[in-house]
């Protein structure tokens, strides 16, 4: 019942996300790069890691908040453009992170980035993309029935969409959790 092409779209979106995170990282010069560079270094050269609890709490918040904003969406159609937005940020953020750790570290770097980066992001972009995918699909289609036109739709079927939109956010809120708690085992472990 998800649409592949807009799920392909937030992906894509994503991918433009990633580069352009990468590109801003390393045209970046001044200052400000190298003490970013030099906090990177701290952090990961620390001899204590994140206690499990602070960084899975810290990680299911963020991607909490994310889900809700997704779920909202479509009650509010004035957020509807807001929805690319969210993998767009994604991708930035991976992209500039990724980068930064390459500078930093060398060829070290790809150990961290495969270790700390990878793993919860193989779960965590393709839900965030299906998410916005349907969060988008459903603003549509909640517009289309704001039109005084097409009021006289079929309400059984408008109730089974609504049925499919709740059980893909509670799959979406289960994955999310799953991924978060792999996210604040590999820091544990792995810094």
């Amino acid at each position: 019942m998800v649409n592949r092409k807009l799920f392909f779209v937030m992906l894509f979106i994503f991918a433009v996300g990633l580069c352009s995170g990468s590109f801003f990282e390393a045209y970046m010069q001044g200052e400000g790069k190298e003490q970013l560079k030099e906090l990177i270094s701290v952090f990961f050269s620390s001899e204590e890691s994140p206690a499990f609890a602070v960084a899975f709490l810290s990680s299911v918040k963020k991607w909490l908040l994310l889900s809700a904003v997704l779920f909202i969406c479509p009650l509010l159609p004035l957020l509807m453009p807001a929805i690319p937005l969210i993998p767009l940020f994604k991708g930035l953020a991976l992209g500039f992170s990724a980068t930064i750790l390459v500078e930093t570290f060398g060829i070290k770097a790809s150990l961290y980035i495969l270790g700390t980066l990878v793993p919860q992001n193989i779960i965590q972009i393709p839900v965030l993309c299906l998410a916005a995918a349907v969060s988008l699909e459903t603003s549509v289609l909640v517009i289309r029935q704001l039109q005084p036109r097409r009021r006289r739709s079929n309400k059984k079927a408008l109730q089974n969409y609504a049925r499919h939109y709740v059980l893909t956010f509670g799959a979406v809120i289960i994955l999310v959790i799953f991924s978060c708690l792999l996210e604040a085992f590999l820091m544990k472990v792995l810094l």
